[in-house]
């Protein structure tokens, strides 16, 4: 199968703190649709890429060409950016595998053709994996991202929400009432109780996405 990486053009890094940084972070589905700028996941992997701990809500943000990556602490962070295109390679290999499981299309996202019995392109793009037909799509991508990551998220809500596993928010553990609101990361539909617990999830999110794939494995209780 042959993938694209995510490439970066320059090595300039913007670093925080995980509390500092959450009030900018939040952006709703609606807003984000309409700006280029704004559409992306929070790094959705459960681990920090250079020393495997568990990550938390403590942890160090690295955002890079509107691309949010977390390690757990100033020593991994140094490591990461002494080597950080490896470290990426091995990121995007990880999605791609998590992603590929839950991803809601056979057909490419673009122009709408079959992927299966073809060779598709997987693209990690701003956390997300996109599998397109050709380099044109994949082009097509970058160049208007907020139009792409609106139809994917839809693709996920079609294809997910009939099968939710539970009827209660995986932040909060209210129940899922009128003001439920359906989040998208990692190619996963997130239930959530209502807006705020959007914040909540973006503190943790590889936990509460490890959760929920274990709960998807058991089926609905």
């Amino acid at each position: 199968m042959r993938s694209l990486s995510f490439t970066i053009c320059r090595r300039s890094f913007l670093v925080s703190s995980a509390v500092a940084i959450f009030g900018r972070r939040v952006v709703s589905q609606a807003a984000a649709a309409e700006d280029d700028d704004a559409v992306g996941d929070v790094f959705p992997l459960l681990a920090c890429p250079v020393c495997e701990t568990k990550l938390g809500g403590t942890d160090v943000i690295v955002r890079e060409e509107d691309r949010e990556f977390r390690v757990c602490d100033q020593q991994c962070l140094e490591d990461f950016q002494a080597d950080f295109f490896s470290f990426v390679d091995a990121i995007d290999d990880q999605i791609k595998v998590e992603q590929r499981e839950v991803y809601p299309l056979k057909t490419c996202l673009v122009d709408g053709q079959p992927l299966e019995g073809k060779e598709p392109i997987d693209v990690v793009f701003r956390n997300r994996l996109f599998r397109v037909c050709c380099d044109d799509c994949w082009y097509k991508i970058q160049d208007e991202p907020a139009k792409y990551f609106a139809k994917l998220n839809e693709a996920v809500v079609k294809a997910q929400k009939p099968t939710y596993p539970i009827e209660t928010c995986i932040v909060s553990k209210k129940p899922l009432g009128n003001k439920a609101v359906d989040h998208i990361c990692a190619n996963m539909l997130v239930r959530l109780a209502d807006e705020d617990q959007i914040k909540r999830f973006n503190e943790s999110p590889g936990k509460y996405l490890e959760v929920l794939r274990e709960l998807r494995k058991k089926g609905k209780q």
